[in-house]
């Protein structure tokens, strides 16, 4: 208890040990998860995951999923969802490419693809904050018109980013989609830098900013988020605009990352991000989501089809084991949630 201007101020005292595991729950068992599914592939297929390359992989495909997945859990812990982001994706990607085969410069290329998935962010959060419109509809609504405007800018055609030298002897090249070396035959790249860095300012935005506190509050109850002056229409449309400018930015990612535009970007990504912010322990519901969990969900989604293939298992079985993980996860957050109530 301290006194400030005159009046007296309870402080709250420190959460207990036990008191922080026992919220932390969903966390700790997402994580016993992941450590056990990569035990599993380490017992399985020792040749293959005892050696760097697979990890290499990993951490080359893994962020632009994982990115993806982290902007969505805001949007899912406010109890609604947003389905453009592979088309939004594709448009971001397809601005950034466009504007570097006109201009030979990346960074201009990156800036006004940002600026695409910001405005697409504004167009979804128009039709669902302006006019109402529930957000699985308005979000369908406009996966299709994004994905329109790119299949007739585009018309079927890529663009490749190696027109000129002056790509990757660029440093916005480099910090995007660079490669460190750790030993003279190893490298990490650096989007995997990206997907970490963005992983852990989320959690602090999530966990420690006031932004975060009323994504969870406005997601568990909107009339009395709103009742007690959070201002709900700017959290929501805040959230959209985050997923727009991550779509488009894990869109610039992956052109750097292949130096080519495929105008078919982003069409099998939905499910594995999705995927991964459910499995991590967001609740569809709203109101209750986790950042590390989607984190860690993101590298299980990521690591599986190589997984099962090195394990011996017909590629066939991947996405049975797919929807496996994903309803068994679910079904256990469930149960935990319950006996938490």
């Amino acid at each position: 208890m301290s006194e400030q201007n005159g009046q007296v101020i309870t402080r709250l005292p420190e959460p207990t040990f036990k008191q922080k595991i026992a919220r932390s729950k969903i966390e700790i068992s997402i994580g016993m998860v992941t450590l056990g599914v990569f035990l599993l592939y380490l017992i399985g297929a020792p040749d293959v995951f005892t050696h760097y390359q697979i990890y290499y992989s990993f951490m080359t495909t893994i962020p632009i999923t994982g990115i993806l997945a982290l902007s969505l859990t805001f949007v899912i812990t406010l109890g609604e969802i947003d389905m453009s982001f592979p088309s939004t994706m594709a448009l971001g990607g397809l601005t950034m490419a466009s504007i570097f085969a006109a201009t030979g410069s990346v960074a201009l290329g990156v800036v006004c693809g940002l600026v695409v998935g910001v405005a697409c962010g504004f167009v979804n959060s128009l039709l669902i904050v302006g006019f109402g419109i529930p957000s699985i509809v308005g979000t369908i609504g406009s996966q299709f018109f994004f994905r329109g405007i790119v299949n007739v800018i585009a018309a079927g055609a890529g663009i490749s980013l190696l027109a000129t030298q002056t790509a990757k002897d660029s440093g916005v090249y480099f910090a995007l989609a660079g490669k460190i070396p750790i030993t003279e035959s190893d490298k990490i790249p650096m989007q995997f830098f990206w997907f970490v860095g963005l992983g852990v300012l989320c959690w602090f935005v999530f966990k420690r900013n006031r932004y975060g506190v009323h994504v969870s509050f406005v997601g568990d109850n909107k009339l009395a988020a709103q009742m007690m002056g959070v201002n709900v229409k700017r959290v929501r449309v805040t959230a959209y605009v985050i997923t727009g400018l991550a779509a488009a930015f894990a869109g610039i990612l992956s052109n750097l990352e292949v130096s080519y535009y495929y105008p078919s970007q982003g069409e099998d990504i939905m499910l594995p991000a999705l995927a991964a912010v459910f499995i991590g322990g967001t609740s569809v519901l709203g109101g209750r989501g986790s950042v590390v969990g989607t984190f860690l969900g993101a590298l299980i989604m990521g690591s599986l089809e190589a997984g099962i293939i090195s394990l011996g298992i017909n590629g066939f079985w991947i996405k049975v084991f797919f929807g496996l993980i994903i309803m068994i996860s679910v079904s256990v957050y469930s149960f935990i949630m319950k006996r938490s109530t």
